[in-house]
């Protein structure tokens, strides 16, 4: 049996999911390295287009209607399938098939839509397509935090727009320097108000094709100018769009390539579920990247798209999948760094690519997010002179000691613990995960223990010494909140009273942090509690059921309902370094099919509450009250985990790549290839780990 080819865009696809207009549905995207825009639930159009300083959220157009009717009026069903470079959708209505395929322009704000109408009947028809067009469009550098600049049905600045027959598009204008032009070829046959309508005659199974495009710009000229390079060489900017898409994908897993500062390791391995998670995880992290002139430090990895926080990047998200970053694009990792260690860290959640500023407010897990985002940067790349840098002022491991220790100013209650505060401050959504956390206390543990290991690289043994005993201080009042025979982690109150939380991250955050200060018998409970509150069939749920907080909130991603894509990635890390590996790996293989709808969103229900789509756990849709987004940044926790767990690489930070063996079921014959560490490639298989040399 050959393997499949991941590494194409015909490959890295959904299946297709077959929809009507109002099903719960996360629509997908077209993604370019300026930004991304959505298809609607319509047989062609297109909505959302935010491509900074552009933004047309909330504006929709490219409908179709054919013999004047509107499909999603008439309950038409509509098969969207995506691909890194484009989306197809199918439909039928009136006896005419209708495919469309559609595009973002490749390193410019504008789309492509190849629409093919076929009759299927057996007589001649005569047909009248109609394409409904909007241009409605904001220009701005500013209000891209939360849910960004958003046109609604209160947009104070209303459209203007006419018809150039030479240029056969419609030029549309609502606000100052945001200009949209929109056109077809052929040219439409009439025109009412701003739809375009065209008289088509069929013969049986005749088909007719259409190319529509849409420009952006900051000048009706400039809009249209491009309007007219893409019409008129619609092939060619198609073929252009899907190149960009296969070279970054063949890129990031060869070495010394010209697009990423470094590169992942290729997954060999017949088990094909797994393999397609591998890669479809990679891309939901790919999807992420921006290279957007506007951006103040450069190329940048967001944390979600296409709908909320279009221009953030938040260090939770990035910490996350800190592995995979620091492999696939090490240098834009090193500057993610810098900048989150020039602002302030206590006072936001995120940065803003577009004006360098912070957003939000403060995350707790701010402090030792830096840290371990640091940590993983150093251990893979090896750039250990990094660590003397001066950012505003300070040398970097001097930043980084500040914020190891930074849990003694939020020793507020003088509980020898950090008080991380409430609800917004942690998960958003439990109302009694709040204050002396175990989760957060224990990365805290973890923080001061790889600060100690920077000093002891730079030979500075005092301070290394003195951060150690501080961690072992604080690890005893972390392991007092363990609620021994339980299998969970208690919560300290200002009144140093406990509460009792049934939530998973306490589980993953401890795994991650102090695993080898836990008894065995901890670890056993822990591993039966998951098993027994948290994990379903095919996916999990992040609060237990059995919480009392239950009933106060039903968001996906971190409570009863659902989970975050990458929290059943990190479990499996856990699982592994308890020494259960087989637990998560047999777990792992009924995950996988969550692949086959695309890149892993920002939640995904658990089974029991909405069906899975063919076996895999279904993607929340951005729907109120859900709010989730299609895809996030920490994907690549997925591809991490297979690195670090499945195949057993521990990257030390001075003591060489090391490997431990709890292969257990996965394919004998797997292998990873081209795994970089401080500047060598290795190849990891079941026997272990080998330097690959150009002997070999």
């Amino acid at each position: 049996m050959n393997e499949t080819n991941w590494l194409s865009v015909d490959t890295l696809c959904s299946e297709e999911m077959v929809k009507v207009w109002k099903d719960h549905f996360s629509l997908p995207p077209l993604v370019n390295d300026l930004g991304n825009f959505r298809v609607m639930p319509d047989p062609m159009g297109i909505q959302d287009f935010l491509f900074p300083p552009f933004s047309g959220k909330g504006e929709g157009t490219g409908i179709l209607y054919i013999n004047r009717k509107h499909p999603a009026s008439e309950r038409v069903e509509i098969g969207y399938t995506w691909y890194p470079d484009r989306v197809r959708r199918r439909s039928k209505i009136d006896g005419l098939e209708i495919e469309t395929i559609t595009r973002a322009v490749s390193n410019y704000p504008g789309a492509l839509i190849l629409l093919t109408v076929t009759n299927l009947g057996k007589d001649p028809r005569k047909v009248e397509v109609g394409i409904k067009l909007a241009g409605r469009l904001l220009h701005t550098i500013d209000g891209w935090a939360s849910i960004g600049p958003e046109i609604n049905l209160f947009y104070p600045h209303p459209e203007t727009w006419h018809y150039d027959d030479n240029l056969g598009a419609m030029r549309f204008s609502s606000h100052p320097k945001a200009f949209s032009t929109q056109g077809t070829r052929p040219k439409p046959d009439a025109i009412e108000g701003k739809t375009f309508l065209y008289n088509v005659t069929l013969k049986s199974g005749e088909s007719w094709t259409l190319h529509f495009v849409v420009a952006l710009g900051e000048s009706e000229e400039k809009a249209s100018e491009k309007f007219s390079q893409l019409i008129n060489n619609f092939d060619k900017a198609s073929l252009q769009a899907r190149q960009r898409w296969e070279d970054k994908i063949k890129s990031a897993f060869i070495p010394n390539n010209s697009i990423f500062s470094g590169h992942l390791p290729t997954l060999h391995t017949k088990e094909e579920g797994l393999a397609r998670l591998y890669y479809i995880a990679f891309m939901g992290s790919l999807c992420c990247r921006r290279s957007n002139p506007l951006s103040q430090y450069g190329t940048t990895y967001i944390t979600l798209m296409p709908n909320h926080w279009t221009t953030a990047s938040f260090l939770w998200d990035m910490m996350i999948s800190a592995t995979f970053y620091a492999l696939l694009d090490p240098d834009v990792l090193r500057k993610m760094i810098e900048v989150w260690l020039a602002v302030d860290l206590n006072k936001y959640l995120a940065t803003d690519y577009v004006t360098g500023k912070g957003l939000g407010y403060w995350y707790a897990v701010n402090n030792t997010a830096i840290v371990r985002l640091a940590y993983n940067y150093l251990r893979w790349t090896g750039d250990f002179n990094w660590l003397d840098k001066m950012v505003s002022g300070k040398s970097i491991i001097d930043h980084l000691e500040k914020h190891a220790l930074m849990w003694h100013t939020l020793d507020k209650n003088g509980h020898g613990l950090a008080d991380c505060g409430g609800i917004l401050n942690l998960l958003e959504c439990v109302t009694t995960y709040v204050h002396e956390v175990a989760g957060f206390n224990a990365m805290w543990v973890a923080a001061l223990r790889q600060v100690a290991g920077f000093r002891r690289l730079k030979g500075d043994l005092s301070k290394a010494k003195a951060l150690e005993e501080d961690a072992k201080n604080l690890l005893k009042n972390v392991l007092a909140l363990y609620a021994d025979g339980k299998g969970y982690w208690r919560c300290k109150q200002p009144d140093s009273s406990f509460n009792d939380v049934r939530h998973i991250y306490d589980f993953i955050a401890v795994l991650e942090s102090i695993t080898d200060d836990l008894t065995e018998k901890t670890k056993k409970e822990m591993v039966e509690y998951f098993q027994r509150e948290h994990q379903t069939e095919c996916w999990m749920r992040g609060l237990s059921t059995w919480d009392d907080d239950v009933h106060r909130s039903f968001r996906v991603d971190l409570q009863w309902t659902g989970s975050y894509p990458s929290l059943p990635a990190q479990v499996i890390n856990g699982l592994y370094k308890t020494g259960y590996g087989e637990i998560g790996l047999k777990w792992l293989r009924k995950i996988a099919p969550i692949a086959l709808q695309g890149p892993l969103g920002q939640a995904h229900w658990v089974e029991t509450v909405v069906p899975p789509f063919k076996g895999g756990a279904y993607k929340c849709a951005p729907h109120f009250p859900y709010g989730a987004d299609w895809t996030v940044a920490s994907n690549g926790a997925h591809s991490a985990m297979f690195i670090e767990s499945l195949f057993g690489v521990n990257a030390t930070l001075n003591n060489g790549l090391q490997w431990f063996n709890q292969w257990g079921s996965l394919d004998p014959d797997a292998r990873l290839e081209n795994l970089r560490y401080q500047n060598k490639n290795y190849c990891v298989t079941r026997k272990g780990i080998r330097e690959i040399t150009e002997a070999l």
